[in-house]
């Protein structure tokens, strides 16, 4: 079956209403979402489940556009975040085909794995190579981050997928 063009547009401004509340939160509120100087990191959580219950198309769409703005409004550097979420999209759904089934308890580990590789791979890639910080920065920071924010996953997951059954 076909997506009808109502049924498109209608779940792209469920997502852009998502990635709104979402980005807010982790950019605007993060002070108060703050836990022992880690802040939560909600673009690779959305974009697991996403791409778990929605698609590649989808999830390629939605990475692209959550990366650009994170890149433009938040990152320091140019372009880093947008490649970074466009690769996890493409290794995910190889993935997603042969060995996970689409469940919250696989959506948590991936949204672990994915968060705690996107922080260790921009620890190594801007602090270690450039001597800004040791290489276990990215261990000491980027495993709690990847824990605290796979515990949002617990909101993520339900809209996600409420938004997927009821737009396909």
């Amino acid at each position: 079956m076909t997506p009808t063009l109502s049924g498109i547009i209608k779940k792209t401004l469920c997502y852009f209403v998502l990635f709104s509340i979402f980005f807010c939160l982790q950019t605007i509120f993060s002070k108060s979402l703050t836990v022992f100087a880690i802040s939560p990191y909600f673009m690779p959580c959305i974009i697991v489940t996403i791409a778990m219950l929605d698609g590649q198309t989808t999830a390629l769409c939605f990475a692209f556009g959550a990366g650009i703005a994170t890149d433009a409004f938040v990152a320091q550097s140019t372009s880093y975040y947008t490649i970074a979420y466009l690769i996890l999209v493409a290794l995910l759904t190889m993935l997603l085909k042969d060995v996970f089934r689409k469940s919250f308890f696989s959506a948590a580990a991936l949204a672990f794995l994915a968060t705690w590789l996107i922080s260790f791979m921009y620890s190594f890639l801007f602090y270690v190579i450039f001597r800004q910080a040791p290489l276990s920065a990215g261990i000491t920071v980027a495993l709690p981050e990847a824990f605290y924010s796979t515990l949002f996953i617990i909101f993520i997951y339900p809209a996600v997928s409420i938004i997927a059954k009821a737009t396909k």
